[in-house]
């Protein structure tokens, strides 16, 4: 049985350590992030290249999907 293992805002700091970590003990990571972070704080904000390290980093194991997901209250 293989073992899998979604990460969100996985192109972050903590997200893409988390990532590592996991794909280090032989998980597939499956990675969600949007880059809100350059929609709020501009250009320097963007994290596309955290997300490709992590691409080279986690080879055959990685993958990642940008999704935006709404919480609305209940």
């Amino acid at each position: 049985m293989s073992k899998n293992c979604l990460v969100t805002g996985s192109s972050g700091l903590i997200g893409s350590e988390v990532a590592a970590f996991f794909h280090g003990r032989g998980f597939a990571v499956h990675g969600v992030d949007n880059n809100q972070r350059e929609v709020f704080f501009g250009p320097p904000g963007n994290t596309r290249w955290n997300q490709e390290r992590c691409g080279r980093n986690c080879p055959g194991s990685y993958t990642t999907n940008s999704i935006f997901v709404i919480a609305l209250p209940c």
